[in-house]
């Protein structure tokens, strides 16, 4: 997961740029925390814990963003893309 946006236009606009610059799918998904709505831009599809940190290591080493968390998920558990 590379942003957490309140403003789902601005976490869209992100994730369009991201996926352009990196070439890696991106995505937008919203969830709830504390009764408000909020939407993770998220990068990739990784087959290991390993790969996704090499990836995120190298998006902030080339500036693209100030930082980034790897998150699992379990496929069933993942909310919805936003278009």
């Amino acid at each position: 997961m590379v942003g957490t946006y309140l403003d789902e236009s601005r976490a869209k606009g992100e994730s369009q740029r991201l996926g352009t610059s990196t070439g890696m799918p991106a995505r937008v998904r919203s969830v709830t925390e504390s009764g408000s709505v909020m939407y993770q831009v998220a990068l990739g599809a990784f087959s290991d814990r390993a790969a996704a940190e090499k990836a995120a290591g190298d998006l902030v080493g080339k500036g693209l963003v100030t930082e980034a968390r790897v998150v699992s998920r379990r496929k069933a558990a993942l909310a919805p893309a936003i278009p």
